[in-house]
């Protein structure tokens, strides 16, 4: 049950340079039709069709929208080739194709050197790979680097806020990261990324109680995700927030239809894994991690996760073993171990508290 009063659905045909978009918002109660529009137009026009789809489903929604607002609305125009390399990136990143990634957002930046878009998406790529493979200082400032020229071509835009924000969280300002998550919930309060990454900036400072809410929020909004959930339920038994099984059971639901997708999601099979181990389902819990182990043996995320399974199991010496080799592999974020409670069976054991002391 998703619980959601509208729904927004439609069709994208291409035919040469003409497109054609079919669209309408249906309130979910009685099947009535809200709003619906058809549009014929040149591939080119394709900026202009997205702006005024957003307006009228705001419009439609809220009754009427100030002219602040139709700002916050209105995307970063380009050409169509680099906007088309910008979606090929995303593409990319989101199926971990990092150099793929990389490749198209630069042949965006290429074509259109002021497309604030495409440089969100290199910000984003290198603080990826900064957190989970290396922790190279030098992609850290390429991050930086990136998000700033983002930001001065596209104040406005909340994408250059996230990337700002989920690099300067990683740089350790926190105080500063909170300010660019905020401004972009501000500009788009239907971001799941900005509450999905203050949630885990939040966590990192030990912000339990915010982190427990950025994560809430993001599960709201983006009601098939998975990790938003088992992470609010991660906080909530932090906090000793009454029985999270519940929710733990709502997360894996969400997780176990993303594998019908992608039966070999690294993501679903590790951080699922441990959750599973939390509701009593051990057997499921360790087939999950054992395939994502033989699959991705030097993926820093599910070394970190499978460290995580084994030491909530009491098998310190695997937990310890996938944790060094974790950070051998540059896993850039130690704040977030230090107030994870699942590893605290081995916070007295000398090798946890080595790998710690690590600059």
């Amino acid at each position: 049950m998703l619980n959601v009063k509208t729904l927004l659905e439609g069709s994208v045909r291409k035919s040469g340079n003409r497109v054609r978009i079919i669209t309408q918002l249906i309130n979910v109660d009685d099947g009535s039709q809200l709003w619906s529009n058809r549009y014929d137009h040149e591939l080119k026009d394709i900026f202009t069709i997205q702006e005024d789809i957003a307006q009228q489903v705001a419009a439609a929604l809220k009754g009427f929208l100030t002219s602040e607002e139709k700002a916050f609305i209105r995307r970063p125009e380009t050409i169509i080739e680099a906007y088309e390399y910008f979606l090929k990136g995303r593409q990319f990143f989101h199926r971990l194709l990092l150099n793929e990634a990389e490749e198209m957002f630069k042949k965006a930046i290429e074509l259109d050197s002021e497309y604030s878009l495409a440089y969100t998406g290199l910000a984003d790529l290198h603080s990826w790979w900064y957190e989970w493979e290396g922790a190279k200082q030098s992609d850290l400032e390429i991050a930086e680097k990136n998000s700033i020229m983002a930001i001065s071509l596209a104040p406005n835009m909340a994408e250059s806020h996230l990337s700002r924000g989920y690099v300067l969280s990683l740089g350790k300002r926190y105080d500063e990261a909170e300010q660019e998550f905020g401004e972009a919930i501000k500009l788009n309060s239907n971001s799941f990324d900005a509450y999905y990454f203050y949630g885990r900036a939040s966590f990192a400072q030990g912000h339990i109680d915010k982190s427990a809410e950025m994560f809430l929020k993001a599960s709201e909004v983006r009601r098939e995700d998975f990790q938003s959930v088992l992470l609010y339920a991660q906080c909530l038994k932090i906090l000793e927030r009454g029985n999270t099984e519940e929710i733990i059971r709502n997360g894996i639901a969400r997780a176990r239809r993303q594998l019908k997708f992608n039966p070999q999601d690294r993501r679903v099979l590790s951080l699922g894994s441990t959750c599973l181990y939390d509701i009593g389902e051990k057997t499921e819990a360790f087939q999950w991690i054992d395939l994502a182990l033989k699959l991705y043996p030097g993926d820093a995320g599910v070394l970190f996760n499978g460290a995580c399974l084994f030491a909530k199991d009491g098998n310190k010496e695997k937990a310890l073993s996938l944790l060094e080799l974790a950070f051998s592999k540059g896993f850039g974020n130690k704040k977030w171990i230090e107030n994870d409670t699942d590893y605290d069976t081995l916070r007295d054991e000398p090798r946890f508290k080595k790998l710690l002391s690590q600059s």
